[in-house]
């Protein structure tokens, strides 16, 4: 049986084979998976926020890596997911990129142009091809909740939605 890792909201972890990476609750939060397929080590971030930049939230100390990277903001979340994927051995030019996540869940309640998730998605794309790492896979916006599990054995990333009835 496969050891899971678990990546709260605002989190980054990494995993060898042998290991499952799950988040749950992924709204208009972001979620990227990143794996080396020849190294096989990969691990997921789940973001909140596109940047610190213009945001007011104030980081606390125990959210903030030593090396002072915010897993709460896309870009320093993916910058932290490198890091700890090139200590166990992989390469960024090996990495593949799944995208999940980026739902308006509240779009009821802002116009187009705030639509937190769609901003969310749209950093992780200009990111993702500054550093050339290409998207495989992507499951982003709606209106739906997700879960995403990587298995680092094989490199597939599940991902289920979560539907209220009625809706």
């Amino acid at each position: 049986m496969q050891k899971i890792i678990h990546v709260a909201i605002a989190g980054c972890a990494v995993g060898l084979p042998g290991t499952r990476v799950r988040t749950v609750g992924i709204g208009s939060c972001v979620v990227v998976a990143l794996y080396d397929p020849k190294a096989r080590v990969g691990g997921m971030f789940h973001a909140m926020l596109p940047s610190r930049k213009g945001s007011s939230h104030k980081s606390k100390e125990k959210e903030v890596a030593s090396n002072g990277l915010d897993p709460k903001y896309v870009d320093e979340a993916l910058g932290q997911l490198i890091l700890e994927i090139e200590k166990k051995g992989g390469r960024v030019r090996n990495l593949k990129a799944t995208i999940i996540g980026g739902a308006s869940m509240f779009s009821h309640l802002l116009d187009a142009n705030h639509a937190l998730g769609r901003r969310n998605t749209e950093a992780v794309r200009i990111l993702l091809n500054q550093m050339r790492i290409p998207i495989v896979s992507e499951d982003t916006g709606g209106n739906v909740g997700r879960l995403a599990e990587l298995d680092i054995e094989t490199g597939l990333v599940e991902i289920s939605k979560k539907v209220a009835l009625g809706k």
